[in-house]
């Protein structure tokens, strides 16, 4: 039920621009699965001939073999299957999101509604409520505004041995923006059955108390609400961009570290597969696939010596695509190139080398680029080896060459982020948050060069919008770190 794995490969999916042949490849694939299971064939010509992206939850909600196969996919995190199923999912997400609109429109904002779920739980999974306080949902998740339903559905269940009857009762904020939710009685196979569907990887968390047995109904009883979420990133899209332009943007999100928690190995090779499969003439994925393996090799397994190789190997890929403007990898060889000088960390030399040649490129990258969007992520992107520099490059304070290279560093480290802070107060609305998390890098920038009248002069603005603007408990630690340096 619970998992945060299965959310983000929704997540790409979601975003992902699908091949055209998306959806026959799938029906072939079917064709050849059910052969002779003549039931079967008779509903998927009936889908190859009728379906449209408009009429997705009428045929999630038939409970045909498509909805079997869907949640098996999603439960065992079958990445194939979910990627033959991906224009499915995405049309799921989308009609879902068009009925949430409708939703809350007839619901009073200031109001809250509380839904309902009756389902068999094991004990072990019962347990997991009494000691976490936050769940991610794997699937689609079925629900009604009717207790007495859930209830009644629950009561015809046979539990097993080692599995209880379960209620959960969920709480929904209608001001919060969180994963699609809506009533779907309209768009029902069955018309009239009440039923609100909420979108793969919602976000769930106790209210006051842990599960907690009712015994006049005989049944556990388990009290949640929704998670907010931050706004949708598709609403940055570019309009007109190219198919391969956004293709690229998107599968260069597989090289996040934080992906490397969460997927295994094994899945981001079944994700790379799947890729060329779908973009068999998009040769450029290999180099990001080299790429993606090299990292996780150095950020989960530490093993330098076979990142570089293959750090290597990839740089040489994109390399053969430097004419492709389209394609544009200025900014992909500026990371291998900081990846370099991360592996290098106790070579001096080489580490100033790559970080030197990284900055360089990340300039060219932001020469070509047009859209404000990326070139902020650019500029975040040379603020991070700005950093690294300084922090990984031993300065010996007594030598006058070191002490001018450690202080051109900082200074262009500062003006780097001066120009950032100014992007930024020139976009409305303005994103103080924002501002105040770009204002500490730009303290910590000229703390490094020892400008500690500057850097607490920054710290003190970044801080003043923390206490006044921003909830505390995301900042805790920056905070803490922000008081205990100017207090120093």
């Amino acid at each position: 039920m619970f998992g945060s794995k299965t959310r983000y490969l929704v997540d790409f999916l979601c975003e992902l621009q699908l091949p055209d042949s998306c959806r026959s490849s799938l029906i072939t694939s079917l064709e050849a699965y059910y052969t002779g299971k003549e039931a079967e064939l008779k509903i998927l010509r009936e889908f190859e001939r009728d379906y449209v992206p408009d009429k997705a939850i009428w045929w999630y909600t038939r409970e045909t073999f498509l909805f079997r196969l869907l949640n098996k996919a999603l439960r065992q995190r079958n990445i194939k299957l979910m990627f033959q199923f991906a224009f499915f999912i995405q049309d799921l997400y989308q009609q879902l999101k068009r009925a949430e609109e409708d939703f809350k429109i007839l619901h009073n904002p200031d109001n809250t509604l509380e839904v309902y779920r009756g389902q068999l739980m094991s004990r072990e999974e019962i347990e997991k409520f009494k000691e976490d306080d936050d769940f991610l949902i794997n699937s689609f998740f079925s629900t009604t505004l009717d207790r007495k339903i859930a209830l009644f559905f629950i009561s015809l269940t046979d539990p097993k041995e080692g599995f209880e009857r379960v209620l959960l009762e969920i709480k929904i904020d209608i001001k919060l923006h969180t994963r699609p939710y809506a009533d779907i009685s309209k768009l029902h196979y069955c018309k009239g059955e009440s039923e609100v569907l909420f979108m793969i990887g919602t976000k769930l968390k106790l209210r006051s108390k842990k599960p907690y047995w009712n015994e006049n109904e005989k049944i556990w009883i388990i009290q949640l609400e929704l998670c907010p979420i931050q706004q949708d990133s598709e609403k940055n899209k570019v309009p007109d961009e190219s198919m391969r332009k956004s293709l690229k943007k998107h599968v260069n999100k597989l090289l996040n570290p934080w992906l490397y928690v969460v997927l295994e190995p094994k899945d981001m090779q079944e994700i790379f597969n799947a890729l060329v499969d779908f973009y068999p003439n998009e040769t450029w994925i290999d180099a990001t696939r080299i790429h993606c393996q090299a990292k996780i090799l150095q950020w989960r397994f530490e093993n330098f010596y076979e990142a570089l190789e293959l750090y290597d190997e990839a740089l040489y890929k994109w390399t053969l695509y430097l004419e492709d403007e389209e394609i544009d990898c200025m900014a992909d060889i500026a990371e291998l190139e900081a990846n370099f000088a991360e592996c290098y960390r106790e070579n001096t030399m080489f580490a100033n080398m790559h970080y030197d040649s990284a900055i360089s490129y990340y300039k060219l990258a932001l020469e070509k680029e047009t859209n404000q969007e990326e070139k902020m992520n650019i500029y975040y992107k040379m603020s991070s080896v700005y950093e690294a520099k300084i922090q990984a490059c031993s300065y010996d304070e007594d030598n006058e060459k070191d002490r001018e290279e450690k202080v051109s560093t900082g200074c262009n480290a500062i003006r780097h982020q001066e120009h950032i802070i100014e992007q930024l107060s020139s976009q409305h609305p303005i994103n103080e948050e924002k501002i105040a998390q770009n204002r500490l890098v730009l303290g910590s920038f000229c703390w490094l060069i020892d400008k500690y009248d500057e850097a607490i002069q920054h710290y003190s603005t970044a801080l003043e919008v923390f206490l006044t603007n921003v909830d505390l408990k995301g900042h805790s630690t920056v905070l803490s770190r922000t008081l205990e340096r100017l207090v120093n």
